[in-house]
Order: C-alpha cells, then structure tokens, then sequence
C-alpha cells in the first residue's frame, strides 16, 4: 500500500479534534514496537508511515472536494486531480479530512468506523 508519490483522501462528518486525532493516535508496546493507529486497523492495513498523514477538521462541512483538501500539502494539485478523477461534490457532507501521502490504498473496505466516527475512502491520486 505504500506507493510513492500518491495520496489517499478520506473524509468524516467528525467535528471534534480530539475524537479525529485520537483515530490516528500512534501506540506502542512495552518493547517499544508500533501498533498500528485504531484508523489503520479498522481500513485493514498494518503499516505506513505515521509522519506522512494529514488528519483535521474543517474550519466548516463542505461537500466540495477543493474545499476539502484546501490548506493541506499540496492542495492545488490533488484538488485538481481529485476532481478530474472522481467529481466536484464529494458523496457525504466532510467535516473532517485525512490525508495519507506516499500511500495507495486498494479501497477495501471503503468505509469504516472507528471509535464511534465513520470514515469514508474518497480515492487516490498523485500528488506530484
């Protein structure tokens, strides 16, 4: 899954912080290994790497994919080709948004719940 160059979107009707960075919240056992983050578990995938992700809340819900991914690393590319590949209007309204750089997810499962939030898989795209 980890692919470079590309990003994975996924998008949340979360509006708390803390719930959305509790999903990518990294943990560790006593030996000091990496457990995968309760968002990673619950998309089926064990490994990436936890320094290339974007995860937040929107300023305000927005169906708009520009909208969406507006402010985060390389904004105006991705939202050119996120809208090319996969339309304007997203499927559900975002108020929050994840981002997963240098990984190409195969898009199974598209949805998940972690902690009581759902998680939608929009797509990926190149981002250089």
């Amino acid at each position: 899954m980890e692919a470079d160059g590309y990003v994975s979107l996924w998008i949340s009707g979360e509006r708390d912080f803390d719930r959305v960075q509790a999903a990518f919240e990294d943990t560790y056992t006593e030996d000091g290994d990496w457990i995968p983050p309760p968002f990673a578990l619950a998309f089926g995938f064990e490994t990436f790497d936890p320094a290339t992700r974007e995860a937040n809340i929107l300023k305000s819900p927005t169906s708009s994919v520009r909208e969406a991914v507006s402010g985060y690393s390389y904004d105006k590319f991705i939202a050119e080709r996120f809208a090319h590949d996969y339309g304007e209007q997203l499927p559900a309204r975002a108020s929050a948004v994840a981002l997963l750089y240098n990984f190409k997810f195969s898009g199974e499962p598209t949805a998940a719940v972690v902690d009581g939030t759902r998680w939608q898989y929009i797509g990926c795209v190149p981002y250089r």
